[in-house]
């Protein structure tokens, strides 16, 4: 589907030094009808071979062009099953986790993160018989545990266990009351802060943008 928001890979926000602490290799960027250029990002750490993957709409060939450009070192998959450790996916629609869902059957065991009613959406409407199967380890039976869903409760750090990252999960309104997410990820005392699809509070008519810029309010003011 054609964005009627916008997905934004919002800014990086550097506490102690303006040195880059992150790399960030897109896979795609779009939403609608590209669908080898769907919105989902790499996320590592400087000088790191390994990371998170925030969002999932296009990987196999987002992974392949990456390579082709030298941004990451193949083959595909061997990127694709060890050096990506996990995925946080910000909403539901398919331009953001298709390319999660078609790719399961050649990925490793990992972790997902995402708000409750995104763990709810995975496993009552993909990870399920009728639209593919169950690679996650919650749900509907057989469950083949691959992927380990991680609920992310707004305003809550976690360790996402397999990388040096941790992550903080808030929820955003993507065409009320529809959900979506942001999720602020930390590399030691360094912040990147990513939004899923969303839109103004006033077109909204919700007050979740207002909640995510007072919550990373300090951290820009730290840096100022």
């Amino acid at each position: 589907m054609k964005k009627t928001a916008f997905s934004l890979l919002a800014l990086v926000l550097h506490l102690a030094c303006q040195a880059q602490n992150f790399d960030v290799i897109p896979l795609g960027i779009y939403g609608g009808e590209q669908e080898d250029n769907l919105s989902a990002y790499l996320v590592g750490g400087t000088q790191d071979n390994t990371f998170l993957c925030l969002d999932a709409g296009t990987v196999n060939t987002g992974i392949r062009k990456a390579i082709e450009q030298k941004s990451i070192n193949g083959p595909e998959e061997t990127v694709l099953k060890d050096q990506i450790k996990g995925y946080f996916i910000s909403h539901g629609h398919l331009d953001h986790l298709a390319g999660l869902i078609i790719n399961s059957p050649a990925d490793s065991k990992k972790d997902i993160f995402a708000i409750p009613s995104v763990v709810q959406i995975l496993q009552n409407h993909y990870f399920i018989t009728d639209t593919w199967i169950n690679f996650a380890d919650q749900g509907q039976k057989p469950i083949l545990g691959k992927y380990h869903y991680n609920e992310l409760q707004e305003g809550t750090e976690v360790p996402t266990q397999k990388t040096s990252f941790f992550l903080t999960g808030y929820e955003l309104s993507h065409v009320n009351p529809y959900k979506s997410s942001a999720a602020l990820v930390r590399n030691e005392n360094h912040y990147l802060l990513y939004l899923g699809d969303t839109g103004a509070d006033r077109i909204e008519k919700s007050d979740r943008m207002d909640n995510l810029w007072k919550n990373v309010a300090s951290l820009v003011q730290k840096n100022s």
